[in-house]
């Protein structure tokens, strides 16, 4: 059964809330899109080199750090053709990428401390190969700095006359949010795990109380408050996100909500949702879809929120003038991305999201967002519309306590088996699901889950 089928069952309400806060720094007027991979320098005969991360075409990517680990990242250089000769590339962390990262994008990011990171000094392209071998960044940990995000950068320089090196392909930024003593929840096998919940009828916080039994960890990493939409106001034209009462509840008590999963290790994200109205989240184009990323953008910041999911879920588009299009609302996802580079973004692949291109405007967008799912509950689906690597991607999905346990265990192995990184799941509410939940975990984590404190019911 799908979830927009059971969704439409659920309360609506008609009160208009629409946030009125100042922009956030990140939010500039101008949307630009910069061209990833090696399709911008197709047709022409010169070698062009290029510093990328192994697990992403993004030039600027984020990651958690905390007090105790350090984190690496492997990165490499290719050249879009063979060459004749080694190519060797140097490789510095330059404080000054931050000040000009800040200046053309209108942040105010601090600078990580180029003294914790530790960049190999040279990568080399073997004569006639078109990539060097990867290497990794060590990011070490610093208990003495401030939670907050931080942002530092990796340029590429090389004497080679045999290649050209061009400014927005020879740098790398990195976001790095430091966490201080929250928890990572690594669980074995690395496997990320999302929870949808209805706050209609149910309590966020109950995302927080299941952890292995045994060693502790979170089992849920990401928690969606489900759900904002786009509407569109009729005597402005101007498209604006509205939050129902519950949803507002939620954010206006970040304290209360909010704050007590993201000290767990658990990520809250925004969901937006696709309604019954003519502004859907694929119909927004040029200055509305840059208006309305902004409002997004400002959602975020003003609450401390992590990141959105994109839900195209209800969307008709049945105005003539708005009409629905995978490729508007991919562009909208890359200004959101523009906008919060630091950001978790997910993507519930329904509605537009079925027929998203997979390269739009130069970007990938399997990079723009972090993690998509499938959203047939208790079916599975293999492969992701918009090309997702398995690492990211939830071939299936989960209802709790309603899709069967034996279809439940069966797709925990098959995630296992087949190497996927990403685990989805919906409706958690206040009945105790230990021993349900605890049917999969078993397989991917290799061990059951327990309650951590009591359930929590609907308490507004």
């Amino acid at each position: 059964m799908l979830k927009y089928i059971y969704k439409a069952l659920t309360p609506r309400y008609s009160i208009v809330v629409l946030l009125a806060a100042a922009l956030a720094l990140s939010c500039e007027d101008t949307i630009t899109f910069e061209v990833n991979g090696d399709d911008h320098y197709q047709g022409t005969e010169e070698a062009y080199g290029f510093l990328r991360n192994v697990s992403t075409s993004r030039t600027s990517t984020a990651f958690d750090l905390g007090n105790d680990s350090p984190v690496f990242i492997p990165i490499y250089f290719g050249l879009t053709k063979e060459v004749d000769e080694n190519v060797t590339v140097s490789l510095t962390a330059d404080a000054s990428l931050v000040e000009l990262y800040n200046t053309e994008n209108f942040t105010e990011y601090q600078a990580f401390p180029t003294t914790l990171v530790t960049v190999p000094s040279t990568l080399t392209v073997q004569k006639l190969h078109k990539n060097s071998m990867t290497v990794e960044i060590e990011i070490a940990p610093d208990p003495t700095l401030e939670t907050g995000t931080y942002l530092f950068g990796v340029r590429a320089t090389t004497s080679s006359q045999e290649i050209t090196l061009e400014e927005e392909s020879r740098t790398l930024y990195y976001f790095v949010r430091v966490i201080g003593d929250i928890p990572t929840n690594d669980k074995p096998g690395g496997i990320k795990t999302l929870c949808y919940v209805e706050v209609n009828g149910n309590n966020i916080l109950n995302v927080g109380q299941y952890v292995l039994e045994d060693t502790g960890e979170q089992f849920f990493d990401h928690a969606v408050i489900f759900a904002a939409n786009p509407r569109l106001d009729p005597e402005t034209g101007r498209a604006y996100l509205w939050m129902n009462p519950n949803v507002r509840n939620v954010v206006d008590n970040p304290e209360i909500y909010v704050r007590p999963l993201q000290r767990k290790g658990i990520k809250v994200l925004m969901g937006l949702l696709g309604g019954d109205d003519v502004a859907g989240l694929a119909s927004l184009k040029d200055d509305a879809l840059r208006d309305y990323a902004r409002q997004i953008c400002d959602i975020v910041e003003h609450y401390g929120l992590d990141g959105v999911d994109f839900d195209d879920e209800y969307a008709g588009y049945v105005h003539p003038e708005y009409p629905g299009s995978g490729t508007q609302m991919a562009r909208l996802a890359i200004e959101v991305r523009r906008l919060m580079p630091d950001k978790v973004l997910t993507l519930y692949e329904i509605g537009a999201g079925t027929n998203m291109p997979s390269t739009v405007d130069g970007h990938v967008m399997a990079d723009v967002f972090d993690y998509s799912q499938q959203v047939y509950y208790g079916s599975w689906r293999d492969n992701s519309y918009i090309g997702m690597p398995r690492a990211r991607y939830s071939p299936t999905a989960i209802w709790v306590n309603s899709t069967a346990v034996s279809t439940y265990r069966n797709h925990a192995q098959r995630i296992v088996d087949g190497g996927y990184g990403f685990f989805f799941m919906y409706d958690l509410n206040a009945v105790d699901a230990t021993d349900y939940i605890s049917e999969g975990s078993e397989i991917m984590f290799g061990q059951k889950v327990k309650l951590s404190g009591e359930l929590y019911g609907k308490d507004w």
